[in-house]
């Protein structure tokens, strides 16, 4: 059997090849500024502490850009830092987010400098 490509289909099948490459080029990738790493400052009040599972709760005020002040649970991965807070610290630090959010960069004041306002409570 003896295929005869004219110039007209030898054009199409070379413009379907394109088009294929490209969408299978597509497929699989991720686009890298999907889930950008952001940072957000945070101030608060620690209410309390669970080292079973990483986490600190936390009385903050408003995240600018981010969410309004309400208590909340959030995971630190440094465990010294973690062991180190107690309730009723006050802190400022690094709400981090990458698909996932933890804070960082934590510092401490034992004092009642920032009072804080109620917050909602959010599990």
């Amino acid at each position: 059997m003896k295929i005869i490509m004219t110039p007209g289909k030898a054009f199409k099948a070379f413009l379907l090849l394109i088009s294929i490459t490209a969408i299978l080029s597509g497929c699989g990738s991720k686009a890298t500024n999907e889930d950008p790493v952001r940072r957000y400052e945070l101030k608060g009040r620690v209410e309390s502490v669970d080292l079973s599972r990483n986490k600190v709760r936390v009385n903050h005020e408003d995240i600018k850009g981010y969410m309004d002040a309400m208590i909340m649970d959030f995971t630190v991965r440094d465990e010294a830092t973690l062991r180190d807070l107690k309730a009723g610290d006050q802190i400022t630090g690094i709400l981090v987010y990458d698909s996932r959010t933890n804070l960082t960069g934590l510092r401490m004041s034992k004092s009642n400098q920032w009072q804080s306002r109620p917050g909602k409570v959010i599990t």
